[in-house]
């Protein structure tokens, strides 16, 4: 059985006034969910009123349908890559239809690989590449992954953690560019990727330099930074903010899923805390909403987000065991009229094409994004950056 409890009452426990959460209405509990493994991700299912669960398990990445209650039935089991070596996952529903998936193996050494996977509507595999094997110049842990008709892309950090390559990723899943990123690029590694309608910029969040806090930045169509933020999302000074890798766009905000911990505390492995940072259009933080409370050793990882209408569902893994949180959404500090409108998949491109979003990811009435070709990796048709970048609200280089 699941619960629910109000912010007020989650406020008493974690010390944290319920009169800070302006755009969250509700926290559920931990629910487990299914068969053991990591990196869960939720689709939803319209043909079968449901939702689509993806884990990986066994070296791929597994398909399940999981029920409006949250039953994930093991039933029928669908291996999407084909593969039995595959270690980090990350995965977004394309706007023309469609997902794009990245992976990583340990081929000679410790994720020195990654490979791509195009699936259709219905998770049949139509393309898979190699983008780099046994490179052991970069890392390939923890992807990001865009997937727009601008740019499909994921990131690698350098072995030293000092760099960041953007992998441009072709029609046939293979590597069509790899693209060397400035040294002030936030580190991709748990990272995430999107392209901002209305300038057509790249923008990378990431882990800042600085313990507390995370990065945002925006590029140009040659991949310069054209400005750059940092913000401290936790306000407890003993608390590393990490992971900031589930990014979805609600209206004219942004929910961001991260990670966080003391690193003092005795926290094992990647394990801590999950929390949901609120930001506004400009990407300056609002407020951050505690999810988790766990003790250590034992914490979660590895943080997803999907949606429909006010119901927002916040996945981990929890010592290998898949977990949901259910989280209700403020719908008029949101703006969603009548709380019904659907994301159409939980990814968040900010482009146009199939679906029927809201304008948070595409769809009918988005009036987001554009259709645009590319040539050996680089974009030809971006959205007019130059004229936008003179009217955008922006917007100091500097860090705060």
């Amino acid at each position: 059985m699941k619960k629910t409890f109000s912010l007020a009452l989650f406020g008493l426990f974690c010390s944290v006034p319920a009169a800070a959460y302006d755009f969250i209405d509700s926290v559920g509990e931990e629910v487990e969910l299914g068969p053991a493994g990591g990196w869960v991700r939720l689709f939803p299912d319209e043909a079968n009123n449901g939702w689509h669960f993806l884990w990986a398990a066994g070296g791929d990445f597994v398909r399940l349908p999981m029920t409006l209650d949250f039953q994930v039935e093991d039933r029928n089991r669908k291996s999407l890559a084909g593969r039995t070596d595959l270690v980090d996952h990350a995965i977004t529903r394309c706007p023309s239809g469609g997902y794009l998936h990245v992976a990583s193996a340990n081929v000679e050494s410790f994720n020195d690989s990654a490979y791509a996977f195009r699936y259709d509507d219905d998770f049949n595999l139509i393309a898979s590449g190699t983008l780099e094997e046994a490179e052991p110049a970069r890392r390939h842990n923890d992807l990001p992954v865009i997937c727009t008709p601008e740019l499909m892309a994921t990131a690698f950090i350098g072995g030293n953690h000092r760099s960041t390559s953007l992998s441009i990723v072709s029609e046939d899943a293979t590597q069509a560019d790899l693209i060397d990123l400035p040294g002030d690029v936030p580190r991709t590694e748990g990272g995430s990727l999107r392209i901002d309608p209305d300038s057509g910029e790249l923008i990378v969040i990431g882990r800042g330099g600085m313990n507390r806090s995370l990065e945002v930045a925006g590029l140009d169509s040659d991949y310069n930074v054209l400005w750059k933020e940092s913000f401290q999302p936790l306000s407890d000074s003993s608390l590393k903010p990490y992971w900031p890798q589930a990014l979805l766009k609600v209206k004219d905000h942004y929910i961001l899923a991260f990670m966080g911990r003391d690193e003092s505390a005795g926290w094992g492995s990647d394990w801590g805390n999950v929390f949901l940072a609120i930001l506004d259009s400009d990407y300056q933080h609002l407020e951050t909403i505690p999810v988790s409370n766990y003790s250590p050793p034992e914490g979660a990882q590895r943080p997803g987000l999907a949606r429909r209408g006010t119901q927002l569902l916040l996945t981990m893994d929890r010592n290998v065991q898949p977990v949901l949180f259910e989280i209700r959404l403020n719908a008029d500090a949101f703006g969603i009229e009548g709380g019904q409108e659907d994301t159409s998949g939980g990814w968040d491109t900010s482009s146009s094409g199939g679906g029927t979003g809201d304008g948070d990811g595409g769809g009918e009435g988005s009036g987001e994004g554009c259709s645009c070709g590319t040539v050996s990796g680089r974009t030809v048709s971006w959205l007019p950056l130059m004229f936008a970048v003179f009217l955008r609200r922006r917007r100091s280089t500097s860090l705060e």
